[in-house]
């Protein structure tokens, strides 16, 4: 040996890590014996080559996402127009990370618009048109508005992702291609997370992670609904059937009494709205105010009411949205209906 490196079997302009990481130690290690540091002197470091990974000690690049996108197209394949590698490399951690879907703010709005009209406005006609104290209607809409907040806030900030992937901690895959149509697991290995997931793991195009028993991507919640955050998601959408359908029969019945009872109506509002101009002014914009109140109430109430009936059917089939949307039968849908033909017969 004597000093002299065996030559490499490494074909031409290959760089074998190993081999340059060993110079790198062999080089520190003689420059130290031959020059100590002196004191106060900064220590020399080494830097891994590592190629079979991405990069290890450099900060990941990072996706410049745009604060409001309208369609989940936009993550299903891979733009080369964009840096392919910050896109992998991005991971929606919650629904309040951006880029912030279109129909996630715009229920955000809507929520926020229908408990300020009803606070201001519908409120007041509880007692003179039902027969109910006014207080009772808001200490009951209160505290369906405290528990909804609640719900979205627990749906949309639990952490939805594989424990595999988690635990695993391995390196992404920051070259990899997403192609529309395409699954990113393959035979059960994430492409871009690198890791074994079970079967009802999905990797979301829209999170870009690997989510466990997952059901499907909400837009108007802007996160994954999976197994660990699915029955909040039922509560909430329960929650919002009846308090849509109470909103929207009150501001109908006010929107009647606005016409057949303009004097009950006025009257009613006139102690708190008298800023507002005189009464005709008070009359058309109350109105138009209570009018946009039903017409959300009555849009979310079937909206609602539809997705509700939808996932009771699939929790009697034992299968997911996804599973629902694809074609998939799980282990638990193929044993329901052998169970059932069972019974039958």
């Amino acid at each position: 040996m004597n000093g002299q490196r065996s030559p490499s079997l490494a074909p031409s302009g290959f760089s074998n890590p190993s081999s340059t990481f060993s110079s790198q130690i062999a080089r520190l290690e003689t420059s130290n014996s031959h020059h100590l540091p002196s004191p106060g002197s900064p220590t020399p470091t080494l830097t891994s080559h590592r190629t079979s990974f991405s990069v290890i000690n450099e900060p990941l690049p990072l996706a410049k996402q745009p604060l409001v996108y309208w369609s989940d197209r936009r993550f299903w394949a891979t733009d080369i127009r964009r840096d392919i590698r910050a896109d992998n490399s991005w991971r929606r951690e919650s629904a309040w990370q951006r880029p912030f879907h279109i129909s996630f703010l715009t229920i955000l709005l809507m929520f926020i618009y229908s408990y300020c009209v009803f606070f201001s406005t519908t409120s007041f006609f509880v007692e003179p048109l039902i027969g109910i104290p006014n207080l009772v209607g808001w200490i009951v809409f209160g505290l369906a508005g405290v528990s909804m907040a609640g719900m979205v806030l627990y749906v949309t900030l639990v952490e939805v992702e594989a424990s595999e992937v988690r635990q695993a901690g391995k390196a992404r895959n920051l070259d990899f291609v997403k192609t529309v149509g395409v699954h990113v697991i393959d035979n059960g290995v994430c492409g871009i997370c690198c890791v074994s997931v079970p079967v009802r793991t999905r990797h979301c195009k829209s999170c870009n992670k690997c989510v466990a028993d997952f059901d499907h991507h909400c837009p108007y919640l802007n996160t994954c609904i999976a197994g660990r955050n699915y029955q909040g998601f039922l509560v909430l959408l329960s929650t919002t059937v009846w308090v849509s359908a109470l909103s929207m029969l009150l501001s109908f019945r006010v929107f009647v009494a606005l016409f057949t009872e303009r004097d009950l109506f006025i009257r009613t509002l006139s102690s708190t709205w008298h800023t507002f101009g005189d009464e005709n002014s008070l009359w058309v914009l109350a109105g138009v105010l209570i009018c946009f109140e039903g017409v959300i109430a009555l849009l979310v109430f079937v909206m609602s009411t539809a997705l509700a009936i939808f996932h009771a059917y699939l929790r009697v089939l034992g299968m997911t949205t996804f599973e629902y949307n694809t074609g998939v039968r799980s282990t638990s849908r193929l044993q329901f209906l052998d169970f059932r033909r069972r019974s039958s017969s």
